[in-house]
């Protein structure tokens, strides 16, 4: 029974499995009504494991089989349902797309695809060219703006950057990175109290992320506003207490302030992390 057994557990696996991969192809019901049809077609498995191998047997196999199939089928939902959120779906060239996508919006989304591999792959002009297509096949996508402003910042075209931060900003206003992104691009032009309302804004929506902390710190000491800064720099260690360059940033504006002995402390501190890695 135990080797039988094992093969009645791989083909539930493999139920699950084509249940979870349907959600993904076809993607329009709620993440409950898959994971009941994941169970139904589990306790389709579990009488005919009760009818091979009597009811106590087969009822302990046939339960690994329906929390196995239902598993897939939530797993898989979830990740198609996070990666639409973000714009992007995680199957290459988004193979398995929405019924209602329209021959525009499907052309954009392999674009997008197409546009962020030369993007990460440092092509900034040809991404630029694919993130055009994309935008002019679907103009409604948050993350093109942003991504097409990070290859204009990548170029040095800071002003149009700022553009399309600005763009992806009005599309989705309760995205904190994209404000991240363009008072990081206001701070690139010197333009630091600029970043810091950019920084402010996204921090009410995230107080969590210690990266905008550390730059509204170094915006805060370009504008010599020192105390500001070490709490700043502060706030970011301790969302994150390996955080090198805020403890070395940190030293170095106690030690603008004169405090050397807190300075060393910072500095001490962060050659520890360096040395640790």
């Amino acid at each position: 029974m135990g080797y039988t057994g094992m093969v009645v557990s791989v083909l539930a696996l493999g139920a699950g499995l084509g249940e979870g991969i349907d959600a993904v192809a076809r993607s329009q019901a709620s993440a409950g009504s898959w994971v009941i049809l994941g169970v139904a077609v589990s306790l389709i498995i579990f009488e005919v494991c009760v009818v091979f191998w009597g009811p106590s047997g087969g009822s302990a196999l046939a339960l690994q089989a329906v929390i196995q199939a239902a598993l897939f089928s939530t797993f898989l939902y979830a990740a198609l349902a996070h990666n639409r959120g973000h714009g992007y779906f995680s199957s290459e060239k988004a193979l398995y797309q929405h019924p209602q996508t329209t021959p525009e919006e499907a052309r954009a989304l392999t674009a997008s695809y197409e546009a962020k591999k030369e993007l990460d792959g440092g092509h900034f002009d040809r991404a630029l060219r694919l993130f055009d297509e994309a935008i002019r096949l679907n103009p409604k996508n948050a993350a093109d703006y942003r991504y097409r402003g990070d290859a204009y910042k990548k170029l040095g075209q800071i002003e149009r950057a700022i553009s399309d931060y600005s763009q992806a900003i009005q599309l989705a206003p309760t995205e904190a990175l994209y404000y991240v992104d363009r008072g990081n691009a206001y701070d690139d032009l010197g333009k630091s109290r600029r970043a810091i309302e950019d920084y402010d804004a996204a921090i009410r929506i995230d107080q969590k992320d210690a990266g905008t902390y550390y730059n509204r710190a170094l915006a805060y000491n370009k504008l010599g506003q020192h105390e500001r800064a070490i709490e700043d720099y502060s706030h970011a260690i301790q969302l994150d207490p390996n955080y090198v360059q805020a403890y070395e940033n940190r030293g170095w504006t106690y030690q603008a302030l004169g405090k050397t002995k807190q300075a060393q402390t910072d500095f001490d501190k962060a050659k520890k992390l360096r040395a640790a890695r």
